[in-house]
């Protein structure tokens, strides 16, 4: 199987777990059964799948062509990248069990939410000023 069926495959069952989360949450707000049950399977599969993207990116031909470049700039600062590649996507699987326990008024909720939120935007915010380094001129 090549890179792009398998990821092809990742994008087609992340549709079909963000399909079932709003399925299932259009359950809980009607308070119809199984509305819990849903909610629960797909915020798992979420986090797996973030997990599973963090795996195929982690191998991706483009992180690997700009950690070269910002290692080439400034040596360090490809590992930075990868870095903050890793914290972006641990902080979305995160965030996914932390709508979860939101959702379901677990405790613990509000700090899995804002931990995962916040390592993501740190990650993300950290990946576009890398990125504007590799390839500024």
């Amino acid at each position: 199987m090549t890179k792009s069926n398998s990821f092809a495959r990742l994008l087609t069952i992340s549709g079909f777990v963000a399909s079932t989360f709003i399925i299932g949450l259009l359950f809980k707000v009607i308070h119809w059964p199984f509305g819990t049950g849903l909610l629960i399977i797909s915020s798992a599969m979420m986090a797996v799948l973030s997990l599973a993207a963090f795996m195929y990116v982690r191998k991706s031909a483009l992180l690997n062509e700009m950690t070269a470049e910002l290692n080439a700039k400034q040596p360090g600062n490809g590992n930075l990248l990868t870095l903050s590649v890793v914290a972006a996507l641990l902080g979305l699987s995160v965030l996914c069990i932390g709508i979860l326990f939101k959702l379901m008024s677990f405790p613990g909720g509000g700090m899995l939410f804002m931990t995962g939120a916040m390592s993501l935007a740190f990650g993300v915010f950290l990946i576009g000023v890398l990125a504007g380094m590799a390839y500024r001129e």
